[in-house]
C-alpha cells in the first residue's frame, strides 16, 4: 500500500515503487471480523480498517494456501517494536547495489524485531508456502515482496475484503 506517513513519498521514491508498506490481513471469529498485522513503531493487531486509515493506494492478494500456521509461528513478534537498524541497513545494501553494483552481505539486523515486508515474508515462509532460498525475509522491502507474490502460483489478486464491512 501507500501510505501518506511523512516520510512514505520519500522511501517510495527510494525503493522506485509505488508502495512503501505492506501488512497482513485476517478473518477472525474470535475478534470478530477482519483484523491486521501492522508493523509501523511496533508490530500490532489492529481491527484492518484502521490499518488502512493512512492508506492512498492499496492492493490485495490472496494466498491459496493457509498461512495461519505462520501467523501463530510469528504471533511472538506482536508487541515488539520495528526494527528500524534492520530497515536502514537495507536500504544501505540497496543503495550499495543501484550506484556501486556491490552486493553486500553480512549487514546486521535487529534480532527480534521485524520491518513490515520482513514479517509477512517470515508468516509466508513458517507457513510453508515458500522456503528460506525463495524469500530472504530480512533482505525484501516492500515492493520485492510483491513482485516474490505476483510471481508465485500460490498467491493471486484479490477483491478488497474489506467491503464488506
Amino acid at each position: 500500500m501507500a501510505t501518506d506517513d511523512w516520510y512514505a513519498g520519500t522511501v517510495r521514491k527510494f525503493l522506485k515503487s509505488d508502495i512503501n508498506h505492506v501488512c497482513i490481513l485476517f478473518k477472525s471469529e474470535e475478534l470478530g471480523g477482519w483484523w491486521a498485522i501492522d508493523v509501523k513503531d511496533e508490530v500490532k493487531i489492529v481491527p484492518a480498517a484502521k490499518a488502512f486509515e493512512r492508506a492512498k493506494k492499496v492492493r490485495f492478494y490472496e494466498c491459496k494456501k493457509s498461512l495461519w500456521p505462520g501467523l501463530n509461528a510469528c504471533w511472538d513478534f506482536v508487541g515488539t517494536e520495528y526494527d528500524w537498524k534492520g530497515a536502514i541497513n537495507n536500504g544501505i545494501k540497496l543503495i550499495a547495489w543501484r550506484l556501486l553494483r556491490i552486493k553486500l552481505s553480512g549487514i546486521e539486523h535487529s534480532i527480534n524485531k521485524v520491518f513490515c515486508s520482513e514479517h509477512i515474508a517470515l508468516v509466508i515462509k513458517r507457513s510453508g508456502v515458500a522456503n528460506s532460498m525463495e524469500l530472504e525475509s530480512s533482505e525484501l522491502f516492500p515492493p520485492a515482496l510483491e513482485r516474490y507474490i505476483i510471481d508465485s502460483v500460490n498467491f493471486e489478486i484479490s477483491r478488497n475484503p474489506l467491503e464488506e464491512l
